[in-house]
C-alpha cells in the first residue's frame, strides 16, 4: 500500500514536471511570437504600389498589361486606396507615339508602362507588383477562393471565358475546369474569379471590367487582413511565389502590418479616367477603340484621391468635350460623307458653271440672232425705200 503511495506520488510529480515544461516552452513561444509582432513596423507617409495584372499564357512571353492599378497605402489618413486605369487609356509612351497605355508593357517591360504612368498623371510610384493568369489563379485559391455575385448572363460570360482560355491551351489550369452551375451569390475558386476578372463582353465593356477587377482585388486585401499577423511570413512567401515584384519581403509585411494596425474595414475606389472625363471612340488613328480623356482634370482627380484624400465628384467637372479637344479627329464615315459632299458640290458648282456658260451663250445668240433680225429688217426697209423712189422717178405719168 505504501510502495503504491510512492508510486503515486511520483507519477504526481512527473506529470507537474511536464507541465511546467509545457508552460514554459508555451511562454517561451508566446514571447518569441510577440517578438515577431514588434519587429513589423508602419510604412511611413504614401507609398503608391503599382498592380499588374498580364494576359501572359507562356513563361517569358512578351504581351500587353491586361489590367493596371494603384494600390495606395495612405498612413497620412490610415486608408488604403485603388485606382484601376481603363487599360485603353490614349497616352503619350516615353519613346513612341501616343496610342494606348497597356501598350507600353509590351514595349518595354515594367520599367517602361511604371514610366509611362508617372508622366501621364505626374505622380511618383514606389513599387510595382506583377502577376500573371497562373499567378493569380494560385492566390487565390491559397487564400482559399472568394465570395462573388453573378447574373444570369455574368455567368454565362464566366463559363465562356474559363472554356476559352482552355481552347486557348490545353489544361490551362493544370485542373478540370469547373464551370459554374448557377447564378447568385457563390464561392468561387481561382479559374472562376480570374474569368470573372477577365469578361468585358457583356454591360458596359471595359467600365464594368475594372470596377469587377476592383472589386476582387478589394476583396482579396480585406481577407489577407483577416489572417493572423504570426502567418503573415508564410502567407506573404507564398503570394511572392506567384507575382515578380520590387518590393523587399520585409517591407510587405511592413505594408501588411500597417493595414492591419489601421483597422482598414473598407477599400476607395477610383477610375481613371472617370466616365465624365473621357470619350471612348472608335477606329481611332489606326489605334482601334481608346479612350481619350481630359489630362489635365484627370490628373487633378487623381491627385486629389491618392495625395489631399479628396473623393472624385462628379457634380464638379464639366463632361469632356471630345469635338472641342485637341484630339479631335473627324469618324471615317463623316470623312467619306463630307467627301461625296464636296465632290457633290464640285459638280453642282461645275454645273452651275456649265449653265451659266450656256445661258450666255443663249444670250448672246438672242442678241446675235436679234440684231440680225434688226438688220434685216433695217435693210428691208431700206430696199423698200429704194423700190419705191425707184418707182416714182420711173413712173411714165
Amino acid at each position: 500500500m505504501l510502495l503504491r503511495s510512492f508510486r503515486l506520488i511520483r507519477i504526481i510529480l512527473e506529470e507537474y514536471h511536464c507541465c511546467q515544461v509545457r508552460i514554459v516552452c508555451c511562454t517561451q513561444a508566446i514571447m518569441k511570437e510577440e517578438k515577431q509582432v514588434i519587429k513589423y513596423k508602419e510604412v511611413e507617409g504614401i507609398t503608391n504600389i503599382l498592380l499588374v495584372g498580364t494576359d501572359e499564357r507562356e513563361d517569358g512571353e512578351r504581351t500587353r498589361s491586361d489590367t493596371m492599378m494603384i494600390l495606395t497605402i495612405d498612413n497620412i489618413n490610415s486608408k488604403v486606396k485603388i485606382s484601376s486605369i481603363l487599360r485603353d487609356t490614349y497616352a503619350k509612351i516615353p519613346g513612341y507615339k501616343m496610342q494606348k497605355l497597356n501598350h507600353s508593357y509590351r514595349y518595354g517591360g515594367i520599367n517602361l508602362l511604371r514610366m509611362s504612368l508617372e508622366k501621364t498623371f505626374e505622380m511618383n510610384i514606389d513599387y510595382y507588383a506583377i502577376v500573371n493568369f497562373y499567378g493569380f489563379k494560385d492566390i487565390v485559391d491559397e487564400i482559399g477562393g472568394l465570395e462573388l455575385t453573378v447574373s444570369d448572363e455574368e455567368k454565362n460570360e464566366l463559363n465562356r471565358c474559363i472554356i476559352g482560355l482552355e481552347l486557348q491551351k490545353q489544361n490551362f489550369f493544370d485542373e478540370e475546369p469547373t464551370l459554374l452551375e448557377t447564378s447568385g451569390t457563390q464561392h468561387m475558386n481561382g479559374q472562376q474569379v480570374l474569368a470573372y476578372s477577365r469578361m468585358r463582353k457583356i454591360g458596359r465593356g471595359s467600365y464594368d471590367r475594372v470596377e469587377r477587377q476592383r472589386e476582387v482585388v478589394t476583396k482579396l486585401l480585406l481577407k489577407l487582413k483577416e489572417t493572423s499577423i504570426i502567418k503573415y511570413p508564410f502567407v506573404a512567401d507564398k503570394i511572392f511565389e506567384s507575382v515578380k515584384t520590387n518590393i523587399p519581403f520585409n517591407t510587405a509585411l511592413d505594408m501588411a502590418y500597417t493595414i492591419l494596425k489601421n483597422n482598414v474595414n473598407s477599400i476607395e475606389q477610383l477610375q481613371v479616367p472617370p466616365d465624365k472625363l473621357c470619350r471612348g471612340v472608335n477606329e481611332y488613328k489606326d489605334n482601334g477603340f481608346v479612350f481619350i480623356m481630359d489630362e489635365e482634370n484627370v490628373k487633378k482627380v487623381i491627385h486629389d484621391f491618392v495625395f489631399e484624400d479628396i473623393e472624385y465628384n462628379p457634380d464638379e467637372f464639366n463632361w469632356f468635350d471630345y469635338e472641342k479637344s485637341i484630339y479631335y479627329v473627324e469618324p471615317k464615315h463623316e470623312i467619306e460623307e463630307n467627301e461625296l459632299e464636296k465632290v457633290k458640290q464640285k459638280e453642282d458648282e461645275e454645273q452651275t458653271k456649265i449653265d451659266k456658260e450656256e445661258s450666255q451663250e443663249t444670250k448672246s445668240e438672242e442678241v446675235e440672232l436679234q440684231e440680225s433680225q434688226e438688220k434685216d429688217q433695217s435693210q428691208e426697209i431700206e430696199t423698200k425705200e429704194e423700190n419705191s423712189g425707184d418707182g416714182g422717178i420711173g413712173n411714165p405719168n
